[in-house]
């Protein structure tokens, strides 16, 4: 564990850790909001990134609370792209604004 940057690759390698990481992109990817806004391979790096980075998730993730896991690195992914999926809302497709204009 690298304690000047709190960084700790080792909590990606407990039982269970990157299947969740794995569940929790996949459950904001299909998000109706959150899917148009972010790919899923993006979710799943920047989960690992997450969990590896953040005390509290390294904390659960040791003590095998898996669905406190889930829970809480699913909300922060959301947190960290809720501003990208609130700007492709208000996004307006070619289509639709040709559809507006001949309507």
């Amino acid at each position: 564990m690298d304690d000047e940057l709190n960084v700790d690759w080792e909590v990606l390698s407990v039982d269970g850790v990157t299947d969740v990481i794995t569940q929790a992109a996949r459950s904001i990817s299909k998000n109706e909001r959150y899917r148009h806004a972010v790919e899923i391979e993006d979710l799943e790096q920047d989960a690992h990134i997450l969990a590896a980075t953040k005390t509290d998730l390294q904390e659960v993730a040791y003590e095998g609370s898996m669905g406190l896991l889930h829970h809480r690195l699913t909300y922060d992914l959301k947190n960290q792209y809720a501003t990208r999926a609130k700007h492709q809302d208000n996004l307006v497709s070619y289509d639709e604004l040709l559809e507006r204009r001949s309507a």
